[in-house]
């Protein structure tokens, strides 16, 4: 008996936004300091505004068994 098999990858990639940043927000971004930087993206809250599935699937294999 014979099957055949194949690997199906299914990566989801979430884009995700703030709501507008003040000024400030804006230089402290813009310091490239990552401490800071990480400092903000603990203040603010990301939610999701698209997101999309990809696939990828390779070509089957033949099992014999």
């Amino acid at each position: 008996m014979a099957k055949l098999r194949r690997v199906v990858t299914v990566t989801t990639i979430r884009y995700e936004e703030t709501e507008e940043l003040t000024d400030n927000q804006v230089k402290l971004w813009e310091s490239d300091d990552e401490g800071i930087q990480e400092e903000l993206m603990d203040e603010l809250e990301f939610e999701l505004t698209n997101d999309k599935v990809l696939e990828e699937t390779e070509w089957p294999e033949l099992i014999e068994e």
